[in-house]
């Protein structure tokens, strides 16, 4: 209340009521959250604030099915791998819906040996020093000037052809044995 003394020029102003936050039955919150109601809609039918709400639900211990931001918790959201058939949604990676873990995983595996294969047939297939071919996995790709290698060469399964082809130029396919050899200085190696 604002009273106003117009011989003394002074406004006096009483401090309102602390307002309290309105009191919602455990029933009538169970009710609603059985109906799937987020906190937000809650609060829009009891005429009170959302945080109101999420005070009443964390007194009674009780959970919305609906995460932050309106969002359904993962195990309301229907899951199927087009691959598998896979439909339990802990076999899921993050927000994924298509695709399961295991698919995914398998995915990316392939994709990573088909790459490495076709670099490695870019670069000829075979030590250049012994001639090995044997086994693929048994060839590494050697950098003939060690300064010029990325530093995140290691994780060259994930880079785009064109950054691949442009750090392979000055590179050679060795056998594991000679590019051990090399390095160790007993072969010295010069194109």
């Amino acid at each position: 209340m604002v009273e106003l003394d117009s011989a003394r020029l002074c406004v006096t102003i009483e401090p309102m009521p602390a307002k309290r936050s309105l009191e919602i039955k455990k029933t009538k919150l169970e009710s609603m959250v059985a109906l799937g109601l987020s906190v937000r809609e809650i609060g829009r039918r009891e005429g009170c604030s959302f945080t109101n709400i999420r005070y009443w639900l964390k007194k009674y211990n009780l959970k919305t099915r609906r995460g932050p931001h309106g969002k359904e918790e993962k195990d309301l959201n229907p899951r199927f791998c087009g691959t598998c058939g896979e439909t339990n949604p802990t076999k899921f990676y993050g927000n994924k819906v298509r695709t399961c873990g295991r698919c995914h995983n398998n995915y990316t595996t392939n994709k990573n040996k088909e790459k490495m294969a076709s670099i490695r047939l870019l670069l000829g297939g075979k030590c250049v020093i012994c001639g090995f071919d044997k086994y693929p996995c048994s060839l590494d790709i050697h950098h003939l000037d060690p300064t010029t290698k990325d530093p995140a060469f290691s994780h060259i399964r994930g880079w785009s052809l064109s950054r691949i082809l442009k750090e392979i130029k000055e590179c050679v396919l060795v056998c594991r044995n000679c590019h051990t050899a090399i390095h160790n200085g007993l072969i010295n190696y010069s194109p």
